[in-house]
């Protein structure tokens, strides 16, 4: 059978894909006994780390010499070297290189420096904090970044040579992703704080042609989900994803007409994750993306070539999900994270023209080839509110159909989230995807929901938990908790509920709110108090729109009061009579460590049955193989003191 060890062994690569610029080469990272490693490929089978053992990289780039470039902690390195490029620094968060004269933009605790090929270092003085992204414009003469000062989150432009600050945005709105039109212009993203509007802008950044503004989109109900645009190669065009007609789409926008062009209507969603972005191909004159079309579960990359017109081309069709597309230099193939069914995530090289997917890489253990790998059968369940919701049923191989077996219903995160057919691109969720594996050669049934307020079916789908946080949703897990125990081969009364960040949130209301339903609940990094949650968020994060609060109908009025008492579960501790298991990381900084202290504080005073585990400066999504080692082999042994013996066996207390 598979083990913890094994789930813990398949190593899962990351985007951004970054080529060479001669094309020889691919680099990449991936996640490690929780250090991000930095690799290259050229070929199958030619997989290597370029980082050095132990160095946990930040961010990496190729200078155009075709150098490897990479930050670790306070050090800049140069792959292959024995010794640091530029040391002493304070950590680095975010570095860009060039695209001609070898520099390199290095983002150090809020600093932003240039680092020259001989090792000049220059610092330049900002009014605020410079953030992540740095962006070169084409000519190199400038720099592009995020700028907080105050509860002000703006755009601001540096001029390299001077060090003079040229541009900043100065709105109380959240402006981001910033792209280069030619030296003069700048396209970005802007997000209202409330998260009720969002727009694509052209800013002149000398003033002459002020601003433009591209699309706007306003809601009541708030977005989630905030891609920024994509500026060509040559500044002719825009790519971005927008909600057309309730489907989020790439339109391409004409730069000098101002014409747009919506590449491929219909319901159906053109982003590979929530936050992947179209992609140009290196002359400008080829676009790929990611698309659901087809099979609202799968992601496949598409190809369009404004210039010869016509219609986008699949150019991939294996099962599962390919996407986070990047064009090799020569514009001849399309290097992607794919992932199936029965195969984790890959980095995979395709031809621009179509056909199959080469693996470059090969990160899933031998232990996997050997052992049975149950596939997802989907499902669509009505909710007590009649909503229609989608969900993945998880039956163990060879399962004596004849007898009982208890069952696990798992909940995303996000809620901004959507679970696909087979392995998921992202690092997390494949490696649940892989201990529910697991627990499936162990005989649990596991179904996966996809409820209201995620991403993949439409604008109305992600917007479906607009006042309904701890209440919709909600009824959501119970309908797949509902349907999984009405197989005859599931015992109703061993029935668990588990997941991570939003989750555990549902976790923890499921088990407050409908007591009655669940026999067993694994909290993992959960909120519990969603008010206290949000003026933490808030003050973590000044100036950036925190979509949660907009679906709670915005802040807490003497009309909303009922509204903002159902969505903190801590409000129906009194409820809670399953046991209940809580692990959190005290370094998280999604979801703050006080969260659990309010569990220990509430279900101690209540006596309810419940255990807490920390674990000392892990973060959200725990990164360290030890963590997740104690932590999956306290789950199983959960699931398995509740799950395996009849009601009236189970012990009393938590342990």
């Amino acid at each position: 059978m598979l083990t913890i060890d094994d789930v813990l062994s398949i190593r899962h690569p990351e985007a951004p894909l970054r080529w060479a610029p001669d094309g020889s080469r691919l680099a990449f990272t991936y996640h490690v006994d929780g250090v991000r490693e930095l690799w290259t490929a050229s070929g199958p089978g030619t997989a290597v780390r370029a980082s050095a053992a132990g160095q946990a990289v930040a961010a990496f780039g190729w200078t155009p010499g075709g150098d490897l470039v990479y930050a670790v902690k306070n050090e800049v390195w140069v792959a292959g070297q024995v010794a640091p490029w530029l040391a002493g620094l304070d950590p680095v968060g975010d570095l860009a290189c060039a695209p001609a004269g070898g520099a390199v933009a290095v983002l150090r605790r809020g600093h932003l420096a240039v680092v020259w090929p001989d090792g000049r270092l220059r610092e330049f003085a900002l009014p605020g904090d410079a953030l992540a992204p740095l962006i070169w414009s084409p000519g190199c003469t400038r720099l592009a970044c995020g700028l907080r000062e105050g509860q002000a989150c703006d755009l601001a432009v540096v001029d390299v040579a001077t060090g003079r600050l040229l541009w900043r945005t100065r709105t109380a709105d959240w402006e981001y992703g910033a792209g280069w039109i030619g030296e003069g212009r700048l396209s970005f993203g802007r997000a209202s704080v409330d998260a009720m509007r969002r727009e694509w802008v052209i800013a002149d950044l000398d003033g002459a042609g002020g601003e433009l503004v591209v699309e706007r989109h306003e809601s009541p109900k708030g977005f989630g989900v905030h891609v920024p645009p994509v500026v060509s190669p040559d500044g002719g065009a825009i790519a971005y994803t927008w909600p057309v007609d309730g489907w989020t789409h790439v339109v391409l926008y004409d730069v000098a007409s101002g014409d747009r062009k919506l590449l491929l209507p219909g319901e159906h969603e053109d982003l590979g994750t929530e936050t992947e972005r179209p992609c140009f191909s290196p002359d400008g004159r080829q676009l790929a993306f990611a698309s659901s079309r087809g099979d609202l579960r799968q992601r496949h990359i598409w190809r369009y070539a404004p210039h010869a017109g016509g219609d986008p081309v699949q150019v991939s069709h294996t099962p599962g999900t390919q996407c986070d597309p990047a064009w090799s230099p020569d514009g001849s193939a399309i290097a992607c994270i794919a992932s199936g069914p029965r195969s984790s995530a890959e980095v995979a090289v395709i031809a621009a023209e179509g056909g199959p997917e080469t693996a470059w890489t090969a990160s899933m253990p031998a232990a996997w080839s050997r052992e049975p790998v149950a596939e997802p059968e989907h499902l669509v369940l009505s909710s007590a509110d009649g909503m229609r919701v989608h969900a993945d049923l998880f039956v163990p191989a060879g399962l004596d159909r004849s007898a009982r077996h208890p069952a696990l219903v798992f909940v995303h995160g996000g809620p901004s989230r959507q679970m696909r057919y087979g392995w998921h691109p992202m690092h997390s969720y494949a490696v649940f995807y892989a201990f529910n594996q697991l627990l499936l050669q162990r005989g649990y049934v596991v179904i996966s929901i996809d409820y209201r307020g995620g991403t993949g079916y439409g604008l109305d789908y992600e917007q479906g938990n607009y006042l309904q946080f701890a209440q919709g949703d909600l009824a959501d897990c119970v309908a797949a908790a509902d349907h999984v125990k009405a197989l005859p081969f599931v015992d109703p009364e061993r029935v668990g509920i588990w997941g991570l960040s939003y989750g555990g949130y549902m976790t923890l209301a499921a088990l407050t709110k409908r007591p009655e339903v669940f026999a067993l609940g694994i909290n993992i990094a959960g909120i519990w108090d969603m008010e206290q949650w949000a003026r933490w968020r808030w003050n973590r994060t000044p100036g950036q729109p925190v979509s949660f609060v907009r679906r709670w109908d915005g802040p807490k009025t003497e009309a909303n009061a009922e509204q903002y008492r159902q969505i903190s579960p801590r409000n129906f501790v009194a409820g809670l009579r399953a046991p209940l298991l809580n692990l959190h990381g005290t370094a998280d900084a999604n979801v703050d460590f006080a969260q659990l202290d309010e569990i220990v504080r509430d279900c101690t005073a209540k006596r309810k049955d419940f255990a807490a585990l920390y674990y000392p400066d892990e973060s959200h999504m725990f990164t360290r193989r030890d963590t997740w080692e104690d932590a999956f082999g306290r789950m199983l042994a959960a699931f398995d003191r509740y799950l395996r013996c009849a009601p009236a066996e189970r012990p009393r207390a938590m342990i």
